[in-house]
């Protein structure tokens, strides 16, 4: 599942700081997007075992990581 964001352009280009980031993650986190206007990075995977090797990579490269959970439609 491929996210897009129509700030992401403009962020990165705006904040250097994020653009390098974002490089430096989607090296190991192919499919990362970025929330909003970049107060957060995330990506969808297709299982934890994914999800784990990629918090193991952010986290090696110095960033914090967390894997999260999906919340359910209310319904």
């Amino acid at each position: 599942m491929v996210f897009g964001n129509d700030l992401e352009a403009a962020s990165r280009h705006l904040f250097p700081q994020l653009d390098e980031a974002h490089n430096r993650l989607q090296d190991v986190v192919p499919d990362l997007t970025m929330s909003g206007t970049g107060a957060a990075l995330f990506a969808h995977f297709a299982g934890r075992a994914e999800a784990d090797a990629a918090l193991a990579a952010a986290r090696k490269l110095g960033y914090p990581a967390w894997v999260c959970r999906p919340v359910s439609a209310l319904g």
